[in-house]
């Protein structure tokens, strides 16, 4: 056998001397056999280097050993999502195949295409859009392949799991509302996408509740590097702001330093919150509040839904759910000062 070629089971039962049905037996860890001989074939296997075909292996069980992901790689808050999916997935014995989401036209309809080519057993998706309907996931629904859309509710009678996005939007408004703000700037995120809805419409029914806590709109962006002068000219515009709250962390953490260079102090002149958890430690001097979206819980619930639909999807019908993780607030300086800093 040349070094370029992989290990058969042929060639093991032909370096140990037994039955092919033997060495199949024990590679694959099924029936009784003495442990003298397992141990004489899997030490053979190693000295030949023996890796099991999960082709054939595939063809065989009917499952492939293989997820996809499609998510915008770009994204630190799902990329903490993948990480620990596919963390639970080795425990699983099961392997992630990750794939970059651009905003290029039927590029998720591409990259399912070719994850079924593939022969993954399900699918993970942060759809580009919220627009996506039972007809977009038709050819995985008939195929009896499982499909969880992560962050972002679609149309489709598909399982979700993400945030409880109203209920972090509340939750930022009430924080601020406790510290002692009352007059809210808000940059919201873009309006097609569910969870920018969700979080403005959560910050939105605290203020009905508590009247004398105002929320005005800054914009509506979804990007990081927004013009300086979009705060600056609110601020102008509304002297009275004593808070500004903000669709994610990014968005936070470029307030803060527009507002250091303007001198304005945070948090006693303007208090500053994000969304996601997302700060890294040496993005920026001033640690900003945040609502933490729970990553490692929402990604078990996937994996945990995912396998719901392998193990007992084929047999039984499920119908599809919508899970959400309630999130909590992670205080920083941003909004409260810290204990022992000093003026």
């Amino acid at each position: 056998m040349s070094a370029e070629e992989l290990a058969s089971l042929k060639d093991i039962a032909k370096a140990t001397g037994y039955s092919l049905s033997t060495v199949s037996r024990v590679m694959r860890n099924k029936g009784e056999i003495a442990e003298g001989t397992r141990k004489r074939i899997h030490e053979a296997a190693e000295k030949l280097g023996y890796h099991e075909n999960r082709l054939i292996s595939g063809f065989q069980t009917g499952r492939s050993g293989l997820i996809g992901i499609i998510y915008d790689h770009g994204n630190p808050f799902f990329q903490e999502i993948e990480s620990e999916i596919q963390r639970l997935l080795y425990d699983r014995d099961c392997m992630l195949i990750s794939c970059a989401a651009f905003n290029e036209t039927n590029q998720d309809s591409a990259l399912i295409r070719r994850l079924v080519e593939q022969r993954v057993d399900g699918i993970i998706i942060v759809p580009r859009d919220d627009f996506a309907d039972n007809a977009y996931f038709s050819g995985l629904v008939s195929r009896c392949i499982p499909v969880i859309s992560v962050d972002r509710k679609t149309r489709a009678d598909i399982d979700f799991v993400g945030t409880d996005d109203f209920y972090g939007g509340y939750l930022s408004a009430a924080h601020l509302y406790e510290t002692g703000r009352r007059h809210l700037g808000y940059l919201a995120g873009p309006g097609f996408a569910s969870p920018a809805r969700l979080r403005r419409e959560g910050i939105e029914a605290f203020c009905r509740e508590h009247p004398e806590f105002s929320v005005k709109i800054i914009a509506e962006t979804g990007f990081f590097d927004f013009r300086r002068e979009l705060i600056l000219d609110f601020l102008r515009e509304h002297p009275e702001t004593d808070a500004i709250a903000t669709f994610y962390d990014w968005q936070a953490i470029r307030i803060c330093r527009i507002l250091f260079e303007e001198k304005i102090r945070i948090p006693e002149e303007i208090a500053v919150m994000g969304f996601g958890c997302m700060e890294p430690d040496y993005a920026n001097v001033f640690p900003v509040t945040s609502v933490n979206q729970k990553t490692a819980e929402i990604a078990a619930k996937v994996v945990e839904r995912l396998f719901l639909r392998l193990e007992r999807g084929k047999k039984e019908e499920i119908p599809s759910a919508e899970i959400r993780i309630k999130p909590e607030i992670l205080v920083k300086g941003s909004t409260v000062k810290q204990k022992g800093k000093t003026e």
